[in-house]
């Protein structure tokens, strides 16, 4: 008689980690739009393994915001020190917003720099993004990505999935509503399973 074959039975863990590759596999692939998340304890790793396994193009996305915003100071003179207090100023406050309409005159440039680029995108650090709640940022993007003729091949934001709302104006349930067929967890096996092997 044929000897018996060895059956390998996977964790559900291990299978959630290889659905997720197999969708980041297709992702890559053809482009598309992803709100990657993972815990504040993890997402570094998780970007460095996205970085490994993937051919990403990194972009710091507070570098991006302050970049932005400092060239838009420079043009209307403002101190660019009275605008990274303004960050603290509470939103009832004329430096709020100031600050405000800052960010709304920098957004066009921060469209430019993220609208084209043969790789997908791994967007990073997105705290300023959250702080700020540009969602509207991510919007454009996706639609962006759905667009053949824009340029951009895909979009992979990475962020932590246990952001505190009371410091978040972009919360789960925010992204959850907005973003429910783009939304996908990184769990941990993912992360470390080169290590274990």
């Amino acid at each position: 008689p044929e000897p018996e074959k060895e059956v390998f039975m996977l964790t559900p863990e291990e299978t959630d980690a290889r659905i997720l590759n197999e969708r980041l596999q297709w992702a890559e692939r053809e482009g598309a739009f992803l709100i990657l998340t993972a815990p504040a304890a993890l997402l570094k790793a998780a970007e460095a393994r996205l970085l490994a396994r993937f051919d990403l193009e990194r972009r710091d996305l507070n570098l991006i915001f302050l970049r932005a915003m400092h060239n838009q100071a420079i043009k209307a003179k403002a101190d660019w020190n009275v605008v990274l207090e303004a960050g603290n100023a509470a939103h009832t406050t004329n430096d709020w917003r100031n600050l405000m309409i800052l960010i709304s005159r920098s957004m066009s440039e921060i469209d430019q720099d993220l609208s084209h680029s043969d790789k997908t995108l791994l967007l990073v650090n997105p705290e300023l993004l959250i702080r700020f709640g540009r969602i509207d940022l991510l919007e454009r993007l996706r639609e962006k990505v759905w667009s053949p003729s824009i340029g951009l091949h895909g979009v992979w934001a990475l962020m932590k999935s246990d952001e505190p709302e009371s410091t978040s104006s972009l919360d789960e349930a925010s992204l959850l509503s907005i973003f429910r067929n783009q939304l996908t967890h990184i769990p941990e096996c993912w992360v470390t399973e080169d290590r274990r092997s």
